[in-house]
C-alpha cells in the first residue's frame, strides 16, 4: 500500500507491528469514488446528524498513534516597516 503523507506512515508501521497477532491480514485498495461507506460516514461525521440504526459509533479521543510536540511552521521574515505605510497596523 503507499503511505503518502507522514501521518499515514506512522499508520502503516502500527498496523505492520500487529501483523503478526492475526490469523490473517488482507488489504484492499478501494478507489474514492468507489468508497461510498467512507464519504457517507465523513459527512455523518461532520454533519452531527443522528446515527443510523446498527450502526456502531465510537468516538475516540486520542489518536493511536503518537503526535509529535512540536509541529514545524512557515515563519516569514518581516522587513521593518515605514510608520506611514497603510498596512502597518494589519501587520
Amino acid at each position: 500500500w503507499d503511505c503518502s503523507f507522514d501521518s499515514m506512515g506512522k499508520y502503516c508501521a502500527a498496523v505492520r507491528k500487529m501483523e503478526d497477532k492475526f490469523e490473517g491480514l488482507e488489504f484492499h485498495h478501494v478507489e474514492r469514488d468507489r468508497n461510498t461507506t467512507a464519504d457517507v460516514l465523513s459527512k455523518l461525521g461532520s454533519s452531527r446528524a443522528q446515527v443510523p440504526p446498527g450502526v456502531f459509533m465510537q468516538e475516540i479521543l486520542q489518536p493511536s498513534i503518537s503526535m509529535d510536540q512540536t509541529e514545524e511552521c512557515n515563519i516569514i521574515d518581516q522587513p521593518e516597516s515605514d510608520s506611514d505605510d497603510w498596512r502597518r497596523p494589519i501587520i
